[in-house]
């Protein structure tokens, strides 16, 4: 069977409430760009190292994410047979899709609020689950052999008037006021509403769906900030006890732009005494705690504790695979590629009472381990395409 179905989606408006739909609801899905009443964390006001540009890594174009497949092969346009569905742009909205390929959506339950707009796609294995909000493409819940391996904090603003705290904040396209203190902390990723790309819904034990963000779903006061044309894709794959999360960044415009991206990951923590990450000896960091004022250090340890308030930026670097310890008994590895920066965080007891969506009580339980590039600019040429991520399992 061929790779992918694809699922376009016109998407509007986001509210709370819970209401599960399964595979044949009759209802619209437009969901409106949201981020006006954004309640933004405290800016740092220093930049870290900004004024070097990086050239974007070379993405193949024939990569398995082309998910327009051979159409003529495909039969008629409500052809399912080879996994393949509205290819030719057809959907409009959910009811088209799912009247043409609700025999393909096997463990694909769409979420949505009290009016009835699409707000959460919850996928299933045989082995794991995820749940994923279109506010900000943001996954919330990540549970493998029964536990939840992803931290939510309490105090969530669900709602769609803020950044949600916890899961995987997407940051895009900048990370602290990195280009500008116009733009929201972390930029607009993650305050905007995506519209639903693709779903592969055709294995039992690996299921995948995208999301996509153009000039289209952002605010358009950001939009005069920073006023270029784009595309981000990101795919979140769900194999066995691995999650794998990809961000695909395409310059669509005439003239190169600067940016910054990243996967703000929250890792759900049992234990915080029992809490660290292995993988970062000898390479150099930024500690931009107010104790450690920006200075840069190299890392003598081979396990970073979370003792401490920590929020560390380390840069370059070069190897790929780290371990997070959580206080589960199985530890979680983490492969990145791409991407050559590596953050750890935890705001520890002062700085949380401050953060009124996480609180005191919220630390404890959460450690942030997150890749991406933030301590210098992307700089993407016009028709250039960047790409980064990485997979997470469970041992």
């Amino acid at each position: 069977m061929k790779f992918n179905l694809l699922l376009l989606v016109l998407a509007s408006g986001l509210v709370s409430a819970k209401k599960v739909c399964h595979v044949k609801p009759n209802d619209n899905t437009d969901i409106s760009v949201g981020g006006d009443n954004v309640n933004n964390d405290n800016i740092i006001s220093k930049v870290i190292d900004s004024q070097y540009f990086e050239e974007p890594t070379e993405v193949p174009t024939d990569e398995p994410t082309d998910l327009l497949e051979n159409e003529e092969n495909s039969g008629s346009e409500n052809d399912v047979d080879d996994g393949i569905c509205c290819a030719d742009g057809t959907c409009k909205d959910l009811d088209d899709y799912l009247t043409q390929c609700e025999n393909k959506l096997n463990g694909v339950e769409f979420i949505k609020d009290s009016e009835d707009n699409l707000k959460i796609i919850k996928i299933t294995t045989s082995t794991a689950s995820v749940e994923i909000y279109r506010f900000g493409a943001t996954l919330t819940s990540w549970i493998v052999d029964g536990e939840e391996r992803i931290f939510l904090s309490k105090k969530a603003v669900l709602d769609g008037t803020g950044p949600i705290r916890g899961g995987i904040p997407l940051v895009f396209p900048q990370f602290k006021a990195d280009l500008t203190e116009d733009l929201p902390f972390h930029g607009f990723a993650r305050i905007s509403n995506w519209r639903l790309g693709a779903i592969d819904a055709t294995s039992e034990d690996r299921k995948e769906i995208s999301f996509i963000l153009t000039n289209d779903e952002v605010n358009e006061e950001y939009l005069k900030i920073w006023p270029h044309q784009f595309e981000l894709v990101y795919t979140v794959t769900l194999d066995g006890k691995s999650l794998k999360t990809n961000m695909k960044i395409t310059n669509t415009g005439d003239d190169k732009f600067l940016f910054n991206t990243l996967l703000h990951t929250y890792y759900n923590v049992k234990d915080l005494t029992k809490a660290g990450v292995y993988g970062l000896l000898g390479n150099t960091y930024i500690d931009t705690t107010p104790e450690g004022n920006y200075e840069r250090k190299v890392e003598d340890r081979e396990r970073v504790p979370i003792v401490k308030e920590t929020d560390y930026i380390y840069v370059d670097v070069n190897q790929n695979l780290f371990k997070a310890q959580t206080g589960f008994e199985n530890d979680i590895n983490i492969e990145k590629y791409t991407f050559q920066d590596v953050i750890i965080y935890n705001p520890w007891i002062a700085k949380s009472r401050t953060l009124e969506d996480l609180g005191e009580e919220g630390y404890p339980h959460m450690l942030c381990v997150e890749v991406g590039r933030v301590s210098q600019p992307i700089e993407l040429e016009a028709g250039s395409v960047y790409e980064g991520g990485q997979t997470i399992t469970v041992e």
